[in-house]
């Protein structure tokens, strides 16, 4: 995974070169077609494949904006201001790449300002190329993307209930980073991943303990993953309003009302 930060007021762009499977930027698949631009003005949020190529390309907001009213459309400026993909014509993308492919190379090789100034000149009229031979929308992350995520994120942790999954493999199961991982299941759930993790354990601890199948409270909590039992008790009682003595004791099921936010993390 690639994630970095470049100057304030900046936007960034990229590019794929050599691919040997699919690049994921901010949670959108990016295909061998298309260019993508962040979402905001300075972070970059990519998972590559292993052995794949692709180059980031920032730009100063002034200039990129003096390049967009050049070779695109205001309709087009307001949509790259929220991030996504977007498609130019197969000419002018291959340009681009053998471009940047052929600046690599300069800036490795050469001192020469003069030389180096040219090469940056020919990838920003070759990007402009781009923004001018783009006919569809801005493909952005929709509802439906962050949906599934969030369906392979809890898919994967029902799978193996006893276990406390760490972020980065709920992140490997929804071939999403970190931050897209988090925006998806902030915009879907209302909560972090690590919230949803411990309601959905505190609730198997609590449908153990009813069942009357566990000889002791400490046995069903730390099957579920709960060590500390003095924390496990406070996130327990906050989500249930009993104790787990109490879920233990009762001889039939009750009516528990339960809040919808998650115990304190």
């Amino acid at each position: 995974m690639y994630k970095g930060c470049g100057p304030e007021e900046w936007r960034s762009f990229l590019v794929r070169i050599a691919t040997h499977g699919p690049h994921i930027a901010h949670g959108l698949s990016i295909d061998d077609h298309e260019l993508f631009i962040s979402p905001t003005s300075h972070e970059v949020d990519v998972i590559t494949p292993t052995n794949s190529h692709a180059f980031n390309l920032s730009f100063p907001k002034e200039e990129l904006d003096n390049l967009i009213r050049k070779h695109g459309s205001e309709t087009f400026f307001k949509q790259l201001r929220l991030g996504g993909c977007f498609r130019p014509s197969p000419e002018s993308l291959q340009r681009l790449c053998g471009v940047l492919v052929q600046a690599t190379s300069v800036a490795e090789s050469s001192k020469e300002p003069q030389r180096l100034r040219s090469m940056c000149e020919d990838v920003v009229h070759a990007f402009g190329q781009c923004l001018s031979t783009t006919s569809s929308s801005i493909r952005q992350m929709s509802p439906n993307a962050r949906r599934r995520i969030v369906r392979r994120v809890i898919d994967f942790i029902r799978s193996r209930p006893h276990e406390n999954c760490k972020l980065a493999e709920l992140c490997k199961a929804a071939e999403v980073s970190e931050r897209s991982l988090l925006y998806a299941f902030k915009l879907e759930l209302g909560m972090t991943p690590k919230a949803y993790l411990k309601i959905y354990r505190l609730h198997g601890v609590f449908r153990e303990l009813r069942s009357g199948n566990c000889s002791s409270i400490t046995e069903a909590a730390t099957r579920w993953g709960f060590w500390h039992m003095g924390q496990f008790g406070v996130d327990y009682k906050e989500m249930f309003g009993e104790l787990p003595s109490e879920t233990l004791r009762a001889k039939s099921p009750t009516v528990h009302l339960m809040k919808t936010t998650p115990p304190a993390t």
